[in-house]
């Protein structure tokens, strides 16, 4: 479903590769630290992501947790 569809706006990055492969490691090796990562986009970088949030509040409120974890990101802007 698209960012229009479920009403998000935004999400916390935590990195970008060129590789799809590279991007998929990231994101097992999130999820097994308990973190559910995505990859986004169909191309070059694949941005690792995690969340969907409506507001940049809630945003911000991730990424802060996210932090706590010993995460690195930032707030991404979803295209419609």
């Amino acid at each position: 479903n698209s960012a229009k569809e479920d009403g998000a706006r935004f999400s916390v990055q935590l990195a970008a590769y060129d590789t799809r492969a590279e991007a998929e490691g990231s994101v097992k090796r999130l999820k097994g630290r308990g973190i559910e990562a995505r990859i986004d986009g169909d191309a070059k970088p694949f941005r690792v992501r995690v969340g969907r949030y409506a507001t940049r509040a809630e945003a911000t409120a991730a990424l802060a947790k996210l932090k706590k974890q010993g995460q690195s990101g930032f707030i991404a802007e979803l295209k419609p």
